[in-house]
């Protein structure tokens, strides 16, 4: 069964991303989809459950609405240029776990993106 992380920006996509979520949960099962509103408590320490979900998931879909591209950062500049964007970063280690698990034998894990809209 794959383990799914469902990556996305709460201001643009976080309606879009709780609809897919749930018909992942009755797909496969709440074990195997990490959402991060329904899997991190308060007063977690974020980034690295953030880190160690992305490190062991199969899948990262990546919900990307109509103001992804766009949508400012609190310090001016958009959001995904910014060196610490969440979205950008998860997709970053999702993407260098791969490459290592490929490194190692591993089976492949794939980056799916759903543009809404």
């Amino acid at each position: 069964m794959p383990r799914i992380f469902i990556n996305y920006r709460r201001a643009d996509s976080i309606a879009y991303a709780e609809l897919i979520c749930r018909q992942l949960v009755e797909q496969f099962g709440a074990d195997h989809v990490f959402f991060d509103l329904e899997a991190i408590d308060l007063g977690d320490e974020f980034a690295r459950i953030i880190e160690q979900r992305v490190g062991s998931c199969d899948v990262l879909l990546a919900i990307i609405g109509p103001k992804w591209l766009t949508l400012a950062a609190d310090a001016g500049g958009r959001r995904l240029d910014q060196p610490h964007d969440y979205v950008m970063s998860t997709k970053r280690a999702f993407t260098d776990s791969g490459r290592e698990a490929l490194h190692q034998g591993k089976q492949a894990q794939y980056l799916l993106s759903c543009i809404t809209g």
